[in-house]
């Protein structure tokens, strides 16, 4: 089920998940990084990616364009290799094409770094850095919240819903599973 809402205001929640919930994991790894290097690479592509794809979504367009936007070389190797590997898949991986290779890998570029180095290994295509991609992601936000028609509104999902009868085994345990927590809500118990 899709619903509508103010484009402004959704665009103004995303730049605030950005900025307070990415932003708090980014200052909390930077921290850590400080004791003991390298952590958290795979949990700032995973806070970060789904943002992405929210705003892209609400724009009508590939999260692949998004990112060509802010500036990342190779978007689409890079979508698939960090977006689909790392949120389904839990290693670095090589996107192959017969002999041809390109390994994926993961730098973070602090506020205070170059800004120079930075854009230079976002457009390489063999890296993504979450930090630098959440800062340039901020500012497009910030762009577009300024210059949002306020009668603009955007679709977004309200709701997944499934057929109470299917003959995909997983849809037929999601409606189980439904069933089964609102009898418990029914009778005051939990799942």
């Amino acid at each position: 089920m899709v619903k509508q809402i103010p484009r402004k205001e959704y665009l103004i929640k995303l730049r605030s998940r950005l900025q307070d919930d990415v932003g708090f994991v980014i200052n909390k790894l930077i921290e850590r990084n400080e004791e003991e290097p390298h952590i958290g690479f795979f949990v700032m592509v995973r806070a970060i990616m789904p943002i992405i794809e929210a705003v892209a979504t609400s724009e009508g367009r590939q999260p692949q364009l998004l990112l060509e936007d802010l500036g990342i070389g190779a978007p689409h190797v890079i979508w698939n290799l960090y977006r689909d590997i790392f949120l389904h898949n839990d290693e670095f991986v090589v996107a192959a094409v017969g002999k041809l290779g390109v390994p994926s890998g993961i730098i973070f570029t602090y506020p205070e770094d170059n800004k120079e180095l930075s854009d230079t290994l976002a457009k390489d295509g063999l890296n993504f850095d979450p930090f630098r991609t959440q800062r340039e992601l901020i500012s497009y936000l910030t762009g577009k919240i300024d210059s949002s028609d306020e009668k603009s509104q955007v679709d977004i999902i309200g709701a997944v819903e499934y057929e109470e009868v299917s003959n995909n085994q997983e849809v037929v345990n999601i409606v189980s599973e439904i069933e089964q927590i609102h009898k418990a809500q029914q009778r005051g118990n939990n799942y």
